[in-house]
């Protein structure tokens, strides 16, 4: 996920959204909730940087399920700001 971070910052859109499903699809293999829920926030960071609506909504949706389940305040938080984001 700090991958595609990175390479967004270095202007490579496309590549960063690859390396951040990459990020997501690892985090999902692995099954570990915070894990899941902290990688679908950073990625959901970058799905709205791109503008991509429906990614974000879907993203977020997980994150706060998953965070609301196990008590993670803080993607639970970010999640929340990035749905409100989307909604307006």
């Amino acid at each position: 996920m700090h991958a595609g971070w990175a390479l967004w910052l270095l202007g490579r859109p496309a590549q960063a959204v690859k390396k951040s499903g990459d990020g997501l699809a690892l985090a999902r293999t692995l099954a570990h909730p915070a894990t899941v829920a902290n990688v679908e926030v950073f990625v959901a960071c970058l799905q709205q940087w791109c503008e991509e609506l429906g990614a974000v909504e879907q993203l977020v949706s997980s994150a706060v399920s998953i965070s609301t389940a196990h008590d993670f305040a803080y993607p639970r938080t970010m999640a929340s700001m990035l749905a409100g984001w989307a909604l307006v």
